[in-house]
């Protein structure tokens, strides 16, 4: 899903409908009702920010159900970015990067604290950065490697019945950026 409208990205700059979305991701389809028993909300709040959601087109009500037993889901599992090159769109984009990362933050740290707990798991991620001298070509070639990367186990997500026995949700954080020192050769 191309996201190209200023008020669709705002909305999704909030703490609550993020998680929502996650949620959806990793349980397929769920109620107001169950997000609120996961996520520890009232159902009442949650149906709000759901309907906020479907509003934007992020996700949809699922056939046949109604009210507090209407199940929604993801209208789809890829969201990217594509602002028009406005005002409106680049302060839409600016809001929500500062949300994004902040919260990519946040769960980073989250994960540092439990890490010491997790024995194997612990062992298998990893932590790191990494300066290239690129072009900007290549940047973008290595852009759209590292996505290729991300989106191998993809159809795990879709059907849990693909999840392997054992397996977890794993996040993988990767941002590139462009640094301020020298022009390079």
């Amino acid at each position: 899903m191309d996201i190209r409208d200023p008020g669709a990205l705002r909305a999704l700059a909030h703490p609550l409908r993020f998680a929502l979305l996650e949620l959806l991701l990793t349980e397929g389809e769920a109620t107001a009702t169950r997000c609120a028993q996961i996520l520890d909300e009232s159902p009442s709040n949650l149906s709000f920010h759901l309907r906020t959601l479907a509003k934007h087109g992020y996700i949809e009500a699922v056939p046949g159900g109604s009210g507090r037993q209407r199940p929604w889901r993801l209208v789809d599992t890829q969201q990217r970015i594509k602002m028009e090159d406005s005002a409106a769109g680049r302060q839409a984009g600016a809001v929500f990067s500062e949300f994004f990362v902040e919260n990519e933050f946040a769960r980073i740290r989250s994960w540092l604290r439990r890490a010491p707990n997790e024995g194997e798991w612990r062992d298998a991620t990893n932590l790191g950065a990494s300066i290239a001298f690129v072009t900007r070509e290549e940047l973008r070639d290595l852009e759209h490697e590292i996505e290729a990367l991300l989106l191998k186990h993809e159809d795990r997500v879709a059907d849990p019945s693909k999840r392997p026995e054992g397996s977890r949700p794993v996040r993988i954080f990767v941002a590139t950026s462009v640094g301020e020192h020298g022009q390079g050769s």
